[in-house]
């Protein structure tokens, strides 16, 4: 092979190859690290003397913004990323994992269709849109999932509306088993650790995928997408690895301070 033929070829590698967006890792990692702290402020409500809890308006705020910013960042991710049938499929074998795990030794507390299963089973339902979905169609896509996730966020409760606001009460026939439970329509004696069904968080989910479509070619989101904070980039690239170890090393801790003590 010719110099110039190799030189051509790494031309065209460095082409294909996309730039990492280090801030996003940053901001996935700032959102593991409010994750742990509300874990463990978990841990100690359940663990503790009682006089502690997360029960309230700023606990509800606190962790209903650690599940926003995590499904919404990760549908911008999967407009940026490919292989979503590897990762969709690695995520939801963690899933399982975690279910498993939380049957075993936390029965009351065990996780049916938790964020990972949200996570997983979205990034496997991109897969086929991706073919129909073009860039064109990324403002229409914004509206659109924005309108379906206000209307539908209170469906596991339901009723079509947003948290206190409720608009139409929906039938009972919708809630039948363990299957309209991973939808959204759980049955009245569900049980989850952490539940996040696909409605309404599939369509978070798309504002984050369409959000990108919208502003990811724009040349002045690339300088601030390139900067670098070492410690939270580095747990936002393991998130995965992170959001496995993190729940068994923090109950074990607490278990220690609160129980063992």
């Amino acid at each position: 092979m010719t110099d110039q033929a190799i030189t051509t070829k790494e031309q065209s590698n460095m082409a294909e190859t996309k730039p990492r967006y280090h801030l996003l890792d940053s901001i996935r990692g700032l959102l593991l690290i409010m994750m742990i702290v509300f874990h463990t402020m978990f841990d100690v409500m359940i663990m503790g003397d009682g006089s502690f809890s997360v029960r309230n308006i700023p606990g509800y705020v606190f962790q209903q913004s650690i599940g926003y910013g995590f499904i919404f960042l990760s549908g911008m991710c999967s407009a940026i990323g490919k292989r979503h049938l590897r990762r969709g499929l690695t995520v939801l074998g963690a899933a399982a994992l975690v279910s498993f795990v939380t049957y075993v030794f936390t029965p009351g507390q065990a996780i049916n269709f938790g964020v990972l299963v949200l996570l997983g089973s979205s990034m496997l339902i991109v897969i086929p849109l991706e073919k129909v979905i073009k860039d064109k169609h990324a403002p229409m896509g914004l509206g659109l999932s924005l309108v379906l996730f206000v209307l539908t966020r209170n469906v596991s409760d339901g009723n079509l509306g947003f948290e206190g606001l409720k608009l139409i009460e929906l039938p009972d026939f919708l809630y039948r088993n363990f299957a309209t439970a991973y939808l959204g329509f759980p049955l009245a004696d569900f049980a989850s650790g952490d539940y996040y069904p696909l409605i309404p968080w599939f369509f978070l989910y798309m504002c984050g995928y369409f959000f990108w479509k919208l502003i990811g070619t724009k040349e002045w989101v690339k300088k601030p997408l390139s900067i670098k904070i070492p410690v939270l980039s580095f747990l936002g690239r393991h998130s995965l690895l992170v959001y496995l170890l993190h729940q068994p090393i923090c109950y074990a801790a607490v278990y220690f301070f609160c129980v063992i003590l």
